[in-house]
C-alpha cells in the first residue's frame, strides 16, 4: 500500500518537479522546437527584435498599426464630400469657423 502511494505521488509531481528544476540556462540554444511550445505562451518580450521573418508570420495576422508609418500603400480616394451651403458658407466667410494657421 505505501510503495502504492509512493509510486502515485512520483507520477504525479512527475512534470510539476521537473518544470520547477529545469531552468532556460539549462537548455541549450535552438534545441526547442514549435512542436515543444504551447499555442500562445510566447509573448512579444520572448522574441528577440529582427528574429522573425516572413516565413514566420501567418497570413492575416498582421494589423495595419504592426506597420510603420508608409510602409503600407494608401488606399483609393474616397468621393468628394458634400458642398457647403450659403449659411455655413457665410459663417466661415465672416471670419467665425476655424482659421488656417
Amino acid at each position: 500500500m505505501v510503495i502504492g502511494l509512493v509510486a502515485l505521488f512520483v507520477a504525479l509531481s512527475g512534470g510539476a518537479t521537473a518544470a520547477a528544476l529545469i531552468t532556460g540556462a539549462q537548455i541549450e540554444n535552438n534545441t526547442v522546437a514549435s512542436p515543444d511550445m504551447k499555442n500562445n505562451s510566447l509573448g512579444s518580450k520572448d522574441i528577440k527584435n529582427n528574429s522573425l521573418r516572413t516565413q514566420g508570420v501567418r497570413d492575416g495576422t498582421l494589423l495595419a498599426k504592426d506597420f510603420k508609418a508608409g510602409q503600407l500603400p494608401a488606399g483609393p480616394t474616397g468621393p468628394a464630400g458634400p458642398l457647403a451651403t450659403a449659411p455655413i458658407a457665410n459663417f466661415l466667410a465672416a471670419g467665425s469657423g476655424p482659421t488656417a494657421s
